[in-house]
């Protein structure tokens, strides 16, 4: 009997796939499910058993992005050629090896984008934080001039119509434009003859979008006034410079909630996922009856 053996191509598409389809998930409450009681991700398999809401994060990933997309591959073409196979390794456990030495980069940047948002939060609450760090003293300075009233840090918003959650950094009333849902980015800014400057994305738009949607529509069940501003906030990791704060405009945030509502239609049909009690909605519905 002749045992057929997987191709070098199959090998290195399982650890691909894997990686990619390792997300974030919610329940329909808001409780967050990254991790399996295995400790291994939580996966589409997995979501679909539990009826599980994808990150706002993760369904953009379905868009292509072309610089990020080269940044990968370079890093692991990088990686391939500086680290060998083993003698005798097996070619799957070599592309699992890999895998994570190419995204060391990336992860080092993640790692410090939430060691930056765990400062700025130790300062919002009121508590000891790294003095020393320069980027953490522009944070306070900012803070401290603009920062009237914290509502609420580090919640999950979760839209039950669209079946899409996320975690968002800060609810605030901020002075001079009142209350306002609040993301911070740690971000390489690119430097120009006039100083240093934050490039902004649509995924940016797109995803400040959405928590402001999901507060407007929290609010208005409550009867509270529901007029909120859509912020983002930029720290430079190249060097400190001043911090960049982008308000995005009614009309940008209205065309990202219907952006997002379409690219979601699109990752459920690819994966062919629909979390149970959910609808679709087109934006001309979903404003401002549901989100």
């Amino acid at each position: 009997m002749i045992i057929k053996s997987d191709t070098t191509e199959e090998a290195a598409g399982r650890a691909l796939v894997r990686e990619i389809q390792s997300a974030h998930f919610y329940t329909p409450q808001g409780e967050a499910r990254y991790t399996r009681d295995d400790g291994k991700p939580v996966n589409l398999r997995d979501a679909r058993k539990e009826n599980l809401f994808p990150s706002i994060t993760h369904i953009m990933n379905i868009m292509e992005n072309r610089a990020l997309t080269i940044y990968k591959e370079k890093h692991l073409l990088a990686a391939s050629y500086n680290n060998r196979p083993l003698q005798d390794e097996l070619e799957e456990d070599y592309f699992a090896r890999i895998i994570p030495k190419a995204r060391e980069d990336g992860k080092q940047a993640a790692e410090f984008g939430t060691a930056t948002h765990d400062g700025i939060e130790c300062i919002l609450k009121g508590w000891a934080w790294d003095k020393e760090n320069p980027l953490l003293k522009l944070a306070a300075d900012w803070i401290q001039e603009n920062v009237e009233v914290v509502h609420w840090l580090e919640e999950t918003l979760v839209s039950e119509s669209m079946g899409i959650a996320g975690r968002c950094d800060a609810f605030l009333k901020l002075r001079g434009m009142g209350d306002a849902v609040v993301d911070w980015k740690t971000r390489r800014f690119k430097e120009l003859k006039s100083g240093w400057k934050c490039g902004w994305y649509k995924k940016d738009v797109r995803q400040i979008s959405f928590y402001a949607a999901c507060v407007e529509r929290g609010l208005e069940s409550l009867g509270l006034p529901t007029e909120v501003a859509a912020i983002n906030i930029a720290l430079n990791t190249r060097e400190p410079s001043p911090i960049e704060v982008k308000e995005w405009t009614q009309k940008e945030r209205d065309n990202s909630v219907e952006m997002v509502d379409a690219i979601n239609t699109l990752w459920r049909d690819e994966h062919n996922f629909y979390p149970f009690g959910t609808e679709h909605y087109y934006v001309g519905q979903l404003m401002p009856e549901k989100i």
